[in-house]
């Protein structure tokens, strides 16, 4: 598609984001700490942002309307805009949680009960940007009025629970705990749930095992590699919080309670953290953390202080994710041109190489976005139930 010729208009002024990444520049005597990287032209932010807020490309007309405006401030402004289409910021959020909370359309699968459908929570959940940590207590925490209450039933005369914390088994509880803490904590657990982690000296099985025991009616049993060993693990967080008390209830309610309490605290930095750093890698292509669900205290993040910063911004307005992604789309850092020669990139055999973000990191289209954004270029008429992640005519 051609465009009308490029006016590049800079992003809004004095945005902690980029002073935290070109400080990391001036420390490594960086070219760029003399002469920033150039900014992207009008219409690839444009694509650029459409993409990111609402999953689709932009409309002909408004990327030619945008790339025509002169107002100085068009980029923070349409940044605005797009924020404010709940409808389109809602249904792009949908499918990545989906995937993330493992939403199903059916509440039993061959007999097996799954962790519950939760897509209409969710699209109703970004609809009224409820704060994240009430979106994810909700999952966990029986006492709140919203909570996801698992669903129950008997086929076969067998009983079968859907839901998202599933505590029926030893093994189940034992998913369910790996699942919060991967996903909400960005913190791989699940090898100890059979032995000490063989690559993460922090979590020996004992430890994963205490909890995992938050999630269970009683204190959980050390079965090692399927060998049961007799062994009870009491049940507690795995991180210290001030002013929290230690000491654990006796009922499962209580104890789920009690969890997800701990698990949102403004004072358990891995929650605030971990998604501050999804969002970063969402939108930068690589985050301060990486990989994103495997925070440790061997690897530090690329920018510490920055990711201390964002995540201590988040919880200072209420878990508010669009008031985080304010700041990173009206960034420098994220408007700056791709230039695949100053692309970070992620190494697995030397995690601890330097990130600076001279560049975005190249990302590809999601099924959805591709398939989405086709669908609205040749279709009349397009409305949100179009969307792929709702497959009735996928």
């Amino acid at each position: 598609v051609s465009f009308l010729p490029d006016q590049t208009s800079p992003p809004g002024p004095g945005n902690p984001i980029d002073a935290f990444i070109s400080a990391k520049w001036r420390e490594a005597k960086l070219p760029e700490s003399e002469v920033p990287p150039a900014l992207c032209d009008d219409s690839t932010f444009a694509r650029r942002a459409y993409l990111d807020l609402t999953g689709l490309i932009p409309p002909l007309q408004e990327a030619q309307a945008f790339v025509a405006d002169p107002t100085p401030d068009k980029r923070t402004l349409l940044i605005e805009r797009l924020l404010s289409r709940t409808n389109d910021y809602a249904a792009h959020w949908t499918p990545f949680w989906e995937d993330a909370l493992g939403s199903s359309p059916t509440d039993i699968n061959g007999g097996i009960g799954s962790r519950g459908n939760h897509r209409q929570w969710i699209l109703d959940s970004f609809m009224a940007n409820k704060p994240f940590d009430l979106f994810v207590a909700e999952l966990i925490d029986p006492t709140l009025p919203g909570f996801r209450k698992p669903k129950e039933y008997t086929p076969n005369g067998r009983h079968v629970v859907s839901g998202y914390i599933k505590n029926e088994t030893h093994e189940e509880t034992l998913q369910s705990a790996a699942n919060v803490s991967q996903v909400f904590l960005g913190t791989g657990m699940k090898c100890a749930s059979c032995h000490s982690h063989f690559l993460n000296k922090e979590w020996p099985q004992a430890r994963f095992m205490a909890f995992a025991g938050m999630f269970a009616p009683g204190d959980l049993e050390l079965i090692r590699c399927e060998t049961r060993t007799g062994q009870r693990i009491p049940a507690k967080f795995p991180f210290e919080l001030d002013g929290m008390s230690l000491e654990v209830p006796t009922d499962l309610t209580h104890r789920l309670h009690r969890v997800a309490q701990m698990l949102v605290d403004p004072l358990n930095p891995r929650f605030s953290k971990s998604i501050v750093n999804r969002l970063f890698k969402r939108y930068l292509g690589l985050g301060l953390i990486e990989p994103a669900d495997d925070f440790r205290s061997d690897l530090p993040a690329s920018h510490p202080e920055l990711l201390e910063w964002l995540a201590q911004d988040l919880v200072r307005h209420d878990f508010d994710l669009r008031h985080t992604l304010r700041w990173i789309l009206t960034s420098r850092t994220y408007q700056t041109a791709y230039r695949p020669e100053r692309a970070d990139r992620f190494d697995i055999l030397n995690p601890g190489n330097p990130r600076y973000f001279r560049s975005p990191t190249l990302r590809r289209l999601t099924a959805e976005q591709w398939l989405d954004s086709i669908r609205m270029a040749t279709r009349k008429g397009w409305k949100n139930e179009d969307r792929a992640y709702r497959k009735e005519d996928s």
